[in-house]
């Protein structure tokens, strides 16, 4: 009974644009007949992981991280520049989540097609270290001169798009 106050909750803070989004899911019918909150959950985490089809998720998490990390108030007032803020949070929280975790278990199951609730301890930390030091690759790609690596990123993303992770 809890579970089904919670969905309702939770399902009564998205937005029309995001219900849109979570009504092409093949398990949306199913989740909100059955007020199914952790069906709802991973809905969300996989609109919010894929919002940027464009993107490889590693990216994704890497830009809203780094979007929080450098969110100014600057003309705002401080209730909209708060809003934006808890908004902006929520993103990065809904990318971080994992059961398994580390969102980089996630990420690196969905690219492999493994399922994650089938890997060991072992096999988990050795996901997440391979998704820290893609992180960090990232962060030195994504921060280098554009005028000169501009073409690398670019290059990437379409590698990405063509299945090249």
């Amino acid at each position: 009974m809890q579970l089904k106050q919670i969905f309702s909750k939770y399902f009564g803070q998205i937005d029309e644009d995001m219900k849109g989004s979570l009504k092409e899911d093949k398990d949306y019918q199913r989740a909100f007949d059955k007020k199914d909150v952790i069906a709802l959950r991973k809905i969300l985490k996989a609109i919010n992981f894929n919002y940027k089809k464009s993107e490889e998720p590693i990216k994704t998490l890497w830009q809203a991280n780094k979007d929080l990390f450098n969110m100014r108030q600057y003309k705002m007032d401080l209730q909209e520049y708060y809003e934006k803020f808890k908004a902006l949070h929520k993103v990065v929280e809904e990318l971080s989540q994992s059961y398994y975790g580390s969102p980089f278990v996630d990420i690196i199951c969905r690219e492999t097609n493994e399922d994650p609730s089938t890997l060991n301890a072992e096999e988990r930390i050795a996901l997440i270290s391979q998704g820290e030091d893609r992180m960090l690759a990232m962060q030195l790609v994504m921060n280098a001169d554009r005028d000169k690596y501009g073409s690398l990123i670019e290059d990437y993303d379409r590698n990405f798009l063509g299945g090249n992770n």
